[in-house]
């Protein structure tokens, strides 16, 4: 096996080196080219360090769909098995969720506790492709999705656990996601030789520079990333090559309007490696389009729709950003310009930019009265903005698509009672409203009321059913509501620690059972804490979903909480909006379920509150 060379920092330039020999009075000469470093399959001889009897017992093969404490959790031990299509599927789905986010963040379903886990890979960072738009990031995102697609086995480990083979819970970063190495083998009986680590495997491709503390890492791993990080430049693999990325645009935007992107004349069947769907052809993650509109809503600080009438109907447009722009304010009439996707039922366009100077073509533009852009902000087209009246018929069928409504009855003596039915919570420190009839994900047996988008998103039902209950009603008379976290969080609740129950007694809940996730009592970054961390920061004992979980105790459950502690009794009633205001949008939810829905993202647009009396 030839030598194979560290290289880090050090620049070696290419040499040719003449040989020269003899034989007889015959000189003869001859050239070898040498590189840095030789190429060499450093992912096929980097192996999975995990002890013995943890990974037995995490290959070991459930029996049922019920949750086995005895077998790995990720949440718990740092490492567990991920869903595959070709694996066994305990909730007997015929496609596994996945969410292939981009290149170096997947959302796994976890194979035990089967909640989702929102991983970002360790060591690597991939051109963006999401909020930005950048070379080499949908080739990386591609590259990603089709190894994980034919995956027969995925493993997520931490870093503690890939640095001592043992147990070790995974750090978050600032959005919530989980810290971690993601391994896979295509063999149906895998051994622990048999696993690849798809991180180094993107740094390996050239689609992933390195960058991690060697302290963090056992030094012969910290040693494959920086051989293959070598190993891409010297070979000037994808990104770090002289050829263009066959999947980014190089060509000025386009400008679209958006009826165009909602006439069903120009859909079609996309079957491309990425996703799947009857939707436009415009829609293709790659092209850019300007899409003229004025802001309806700003979502978070970032986000925002735009919208504009064109004839006698409206459209909308969601545009997903993580950063704030001067131009976005609401009413202001803008070009934006990114790229289309199709995420979870709805148009979405990302990548786009806008700065203060030096102004790229496809950077946001002010429009003014006449449509044309223009930089002086005193002549920006202003609009009124005033949601559109809708019945829930009209929000069933998708007649105002992402676009700003308001939730109006349909004229019938029935209609007159229906509203979006909430919780609302009394004790010592005052209101406290929240709920909805259910939070994300609350079906998953291991963690019952674990937030799988790791925000507080809320739902209602809009009816004139009172039951707290489902929410999978297809009657197009019912409306899913959607609640943005921002939307409830501000001036509602404070962060205080709270606890069902008092010094002597525990919680009689007549009512359904209220749903929270831990970061809503208690405050933090997480909306999930170990257990052993829940005594410590909060001197109390929460023995609940494996004391992982806040939920509220109700006279069946056999939860307890210690005797003696100083705790908050908290009373509930039944309260009803009848006002709603919100975006209309196609919500699919991580079941897969379609289901149109309004989605309220302002504070503004959901405070009128009163007493339900059925």
């Amino acid at each position: 096996m030839k030598n194979k060379k560290l290289l880090v920092s050090l620049l070696l330039v290419t040499s040719s080196l003449t040989l020269l020999g003899s034989c007889g009075n015959n000189n003869t000469t001859s050239t070898i080219s040498t590189r840095s470093i030789d190429d060499y399959d450093v992912v096929g001889q980097t192996k999975l360090n995990l002890d013995d009897d943890l990974f037995n017992t995490l290959m070991t093969k459930k029996k049922t769909s019920d949750y086995d404490k005895t077998l790995m959790d990720f949440n718990r031990d740092g490492v567990e098995r991920m869903l595959t299509n070709t694996d066994y599927a305990p909730n007997d789905a015929d496609d596994v969720f996945t969410n292939y986010v981009d290149g170096d963040t997947t959302q796994f379903t976890s194979y035990n506790g089967n909640y989702t886990v929102k991983v970002r890979y360790l060591g690597v960072d991939t051109p963006e492709s999401t909020s930005e738009v950048e070379e080499w990031g949908r080739s990386a995102s591609l590259f990603n999705k089709s190894i994980l697609k034919k995956a027969k086995y995925v493993i997520v480990q931490s870093a503690g656990s890939a640095k001592t083979g043992k147990r070790a819970p995974a750090d978050l970063d600032g959005y919530q996601r989980s810290l971690a190495y993601v391994w896979y083998s295509n063999e149906d009986n895998p051994t622990k030789e048999s696993f690849r680590n798809l991180n180094l495997e993107l740094v390996y491709n050239g689609y992933s520079g390195f960058n991690a503390p060697s302290d963090d890492m056992k030094e012969d791993f910290y040693n494959a990333f920086s051989n293959a990080y070598a190993i891409a430049q010297e070979y000037k693999k994808n990104r770090f090559s002289d050829e263009k990325d066959p999947n980014y645009d190089y060509n000025p935007a386009q400008v679209l309007p958006l009826d165009m992107l909602y006439d069903e004349t120009y859909y079609v069947d996309h079957s491309d490696p990425e996703t799947n769907g009857f939707y436009s052809s415009f829609c293709d993650n790659k092209t850019w389009y300007s899409f003229d509109g004025y802001v309806t809503r700003v979502v978070g600080g970032s986000a925002f729709y735009i919208q504009n009438k064109i004839g006698d109907n409206y459209y909308g447009l969601y545009v997903f950003t993580l950063r704030t722009y001067e131009p976005v304010q609401v009413g202001n009439w803008l070009r934006v310009t990114g790229v289309l996707d199709y995420y979870s039922g709805m148009y979405e366009l990302k990548g786009v930019s806008y700065s203060f100077f030096n102004h790229e073509d496809k950077d946001i533009k002010y429009l003014d009265e006449n449509g044309n852009p223009t930089e002086d902000v005193t002549k920006v087209k202003k609009e009124t903005v005033t949601p559109i009246k809708a019945t829930s018929k009209d929000i069933y069928d998708l007649k105002y698509p992402s676009c700003l409504v308001e939730l109006v009855g349909d004229g019938t003596e029935s209609d007159k009672n229906k509203g979006l039915i909430f919780q609302k919570a009394s004790n010592s420190y005052g209101d406290i409203t929240y709920g909805g009839t259910q939070e994300v994900n609350t079906y998953n047996e291991a963690y019952p009321f674990y937030n799988t988008d790791n925000s507080m998103v809320l739902f209602g039902r809009y009816g004139v059913n009172s039951s707290i209950g489902g929410i999978g009603a297809s009657d197009a008379s019912i409306v899913r509501v959607k609640i943005n976290r921002d939307a409830i969080i501000k001036g509602n609740y404070t962060t205080e620690s709270y606890v069902f129950g008092s010094d002597d007694e525990h919680v009689t809940v007549t009512e359904e059972q209220a749903i929270c996730s831990y970061k809503f009592f208690c405050g933090g970054v997480s909306y999930y804490v170990p257990g052993s961390e829940i005594e410590e920061q909060n001197g109390m004992d929460m023995k609940v979903s494996n004391a992982r979980y806040a939920k509220m105790l109700n006279a069946s459950s056999s939860a307890t909480i210690t005797k003696g502690l100083s705790v908050y009794k908290n009373t509930y009633k039944q309260q009803i909006a009848r006002k709603i205001i919100g975006m209309s949008n196609n919500y699919i939810s991580a079941g897969g379920n379609n289901k149109p829905s309004i989605e309220i993202v302002n504070t503004k647009d959901f405070n009128e509150l009163e007493d339900y009396v059925a």
